[in-house]
C-alpha cells in the first residue's frame, strides 16, 4: 500500500513535530479507541494529553490518570507512538525514564506498550495515515527498545537448570520479528532457555532442532506466509525429530487465517506462550504474567 502526499506530509508533520504531529496523535488515540478512556484524564478543554507532546510541553504532570500495572495507559502509549517517530533517541530514553518514574514496570514496556505501538503503527498504515518507510523505521526503534533500553531478561532471571529450553524461530523473508523477541523475552522471564532464530532457511532451523536440545519449536508467522509453506516445515520437523519435538505457530497469520492448527498440521496454534508450554507438557519454571488488557 502507497500512502498520499498528504499522508507523507503528516508524517514528516510528526517528526518536526508540527500539525502532522497533532494529525498523528490524534490517529494513534482514535485506533485504540475500544479501549476504556479511565486511565487518561480529558483536560477541560478537550485536548487529549497525548497532544501536547507535539510542541514539547509534555511533563510528568501532563499526563493525567491512575497507571496500573498490568494495563496500558492510553496517554503514555500515544506519546511512545509519537516518540518511535523522531529521529534520535533522547525522546524514547526520557519517556521510558518517566514511564517507569510513573509506576509503569519493565514487564509491562515489554509485553503491552511495545506490541501494541507496533499493532498500532500497522494499522495506520492500512488505513493510508503512514507510510511504509515510516511504520518499518518506527518498528525497528520499537525492536530497538526491546533489545538495547529494556534490562536483559535473562540476566535479571537466569534459566532454570530443569526448565525447558525453546526455539522461537522467524523464517527467511519474514521480516516481522518483533513478536518472537517480545516472546522471547516473555519466556525468559519465566526462567525457560530460549533461542532466539531470525531469518534463518527452514534447513538450518531443522538442523537446530536435530542436535536434540529443544524440547518445544514455537514459530511466528506473518500473514505474508502461506499456510502451504508452513505445512511443508511442519512435515519436515516430523521427519527429522518425529514429535517429540511439539510445534506452536503464533504471530500476525493467526488474525488473518482460520485453523492454522489444523491446516499446518502444528501441535499448536496460539498467541500465549506459556499457555502454550503448558499444553505441550512443558514445566514453567516461574510464573509469569502475560495477559493484555487496554486501558481497564
Amino acid at each position: 500500500m502507497i500512502a498520499s502526499g498528504s499522508d507523507r506530509a503528516y508524517a514528516a508533520g510528526a517528526r518536526n513535530g508540527g500539525h502532522g504531529g497533532r494529525a498523528l496523535a490524534e490517529r494513534i488515540v482514535a485506533s485504540g479507541a475500544q479501549a476504556d478512556a479511565g486511565p487518561v484524564a480529558q483536560p477541560a478543554n478537550g485536548q487529549h494529553p497525548a497532544l501536547a507532546v507535539v510542541n514539547g510541553s509534555v511533563n510528568s504532570g501532563s499526563v493525567n490518570g491512575a497507571v496500573h500495572p498490568g494495563r496500558i495507559h492510553e496517554g503514555f502509549l500515544a506519546r511512545l507512538g509519537l516518540a518511535i517517530l523522531q529521529p534520535g533517541p533522547e525522546d524514547r530514553l526520557a519517556l521510558v525514564a518517566e514511564m517507569r518514574a510513573a509506576g509503569i514496570p519493565w514487564e509491562d514496556l515489554a509485553d503491552l506498550y511495545i506490541p501494541e505501538a507496533a499493532r498500532r503503527l500497522g494499522a495506520l498504515w492500512c488505513e493510508d495515515e503512514l507510510g511504509f518507510a515510516d511504520v518499518t523505521i518506527g518498528t525497528a526503534r520499537l525492536q530497538a527498545m526491546l533489545r538495547d533500553t529494556l534490562p536483559d531478561p535473562e540476566a535479571r532471571h537466569p534459566p532454570s537448570a530443569c526448565g525447558p529450553s525453546v526455539l522461537v524461530a522467524v523464517r527467511r523473508d519474514d521480516y516481522h520479528t518483533l513478536g518472537a523477541m517480545v516472546t522471547a523475552a516473555r519466556l525468559r522471564r519465566a526462567g525457560v532457555s530460549v533461542r532466539l532464530s531470525l531469518g534463518q532457511p527452514d534447513a538450518d532451523i531443522i538442523r537446530l532442532l536435530a542436535r536434540g536440545a529443544h524440547d518445544a519449536l514455537f514459530l511466528s508467522a506473518s500473514c505474508s506466509r502461506t499456510l502451504d509453506s508452513l505445512r511443508e516445515l511442519v512435515e519436515k520437523v516430523r521427519q527429522s525429530v518425529g514429535r517429540a519435538v511439539p510445534v506452536v505457530i503464533g504471530g500476525t497469520i493467526l488474525l488473518s487465517e482460520g485453523d492454522v492448527r489444523a491446516r499446518t498440521g502444528a501441535d499448536l496454534a496460539m498467541s500465549d506462550p506459556l499457555e502454550a508450554l503448558r499444553l505441550c507438557g512443558l514445566r514453567v519454571p516461574r510464573q509469569a504474567w502475560s495477559a493484555v488488557e487496554i486501558g481497564r
